[in-house]
């Protein structure tokens, strides 16, 4: 299969990155409830130098890092990797040019591409690994059709012995004044993506090895309790008391 096309965001205007960036709220809702201890295991004593890792939906990971939420960065350091920030928006995969600690350092590079997950620019048996953070979880109620195709795109590009690393925050779940749930990214029970599913679907594929990554408990309990603090959620002013965070995923798994 030919190469597929994505292209490099050039000509970085700092300034307007951030400016736009401050306007942005995904900013301010940036989760991630793996442990940073858990990353830096998954690293220890692999080689990665050279190694191309792609960072899928990677968002605005500067702004995350600055938040505390970055911490799936943490286990790369020193390591020498080419890492590829992907998103399909382009200041998105522009933000990433702004990692100050993926730059310049210990022969590491950082070369984001604008492209879509589920056509990913890239040979098969070509990528060494992939980390995805909260993206899995974000297409609404046609979620599951999504990550059986990003999986198998996945599987397309890796090479052999590749490793995959997911972390998906869930789903909060307000109660309104009225008893009803309202749960974000409007999915139901029947479209909430699990740690079941994801290995479900990945074994079909072939994906093998699945570890459990360790969750921060406490920053859960800090998550949902911004998240209950909330005036508004869901497009929603009519809110209860009550929130509940529904199925956080963190997975390991190698192709």
């Amino acid at each position: 299969m030919p190469e597929r096309r994505g292209h490099a965001p050039d000509n970085i205007d700092r300034e307007k990155i951030v400016k736009d960036l401050d306007n942005e709220d995904e900013v301010h809702n940036y989760y991630d409830f793996v442990k940073e201890s858990a990353y830096r295991k998954i690293f220890e004593g692999m080689d990665l130098k050279g190694k191309k890792i792609i960072d899928l939906g990677a968002g605005f990971i500067p702004f995350s890092q600055k938040s505390d939420t970055a911490r799936h960065l943490a286990g790369l350091e020193d390591k020498g990797e080419v890492f590829i920030p992907i998103d399909v928006r382009e200041l998105q995969a522009r933000s990433c040019r702004l990692l100050p600690s993926h730059t310049e350092r210990d022969g590491s590079s950082i070369e984001p591409v604008v492209a879509n997950a589920f056509e990913l620019p890239f040979a098969d048996n070509s990528v060494d690994g992939c980390m995805s953070i909260n993206f899995l979880n974000s297409f609404g109620r046609k979620s599951h059709y999504a990550v059986a195709d990003i999986l198998t795109e996945l599987h397309r590009v890796l090479r052999p012995g590749a490793f995959v690393v997911i972390s998906n925050y869930g789903y909060f779940r307000r109660n309104t004044e009225t008893g009803h749930w309202l749960t974000n990214n409007k999915v139901g029970k029947k479209n909430i993506i699990t740690e079941a599913f994801i290995k479900e679907v990945a074994e079909k594929l072939g994906f093998h090895n699945f570890k459990e990554l360790e969750l921060d408990k406490n920053h859960i309990i800090k998550a949902t309790k911004e998240v209950g603090s909330q005036h508004e959620f869901g497009g929603r002013k009519d809110l209860g008391t009550k929130t509940q965070l529904l199925a956080p995923v963190g997975v390991m798994f190698v192709k």
